[in-house]
């Protein structure tokens, strides 16, 4: 069962939701199909990770572009997680 639901805006761009209580076991190491664009509009303590890089804060007003086929993940924080993704379809 997947940690988050979407809501679909349109053919690229859906915004999901992660509920509070979401635990680290459920935020997998992933990649994406295609690039995307991550923007946070409900955010309290999640962190962003990159494949060898730190784990970074997410904050809300900032964009993350994300590379098809990179690797990454996102680490829980205190509170819901709400953000728009943006996917470039090619």
């Amino acid at each position: 069962m997947k940690p988050y639901k979407d809501k679909i805006l349109n053919e690229n761009t859906r915004i999901r939701y992660f509920e509070q209580g979401a635990t680290a076991d459920q935020m997998v190491w992933h990649r994406d199909q295609y690039d995307r664009i991550i923007e946070a509009i409900e955010c309290d303590g999640w962190l962003f990770q990159r494949d060898n890089d730190l784990p970074t804060p997410i904050r809300i007003g900032e964009s993350i572009e994300i590379t098809a086929g990179e690797w990454h993940r996102l680490i829980p924080g205190d509170a819901r997680l709400v953000i728009m993704i943006t996917e470039k379809i090619k």
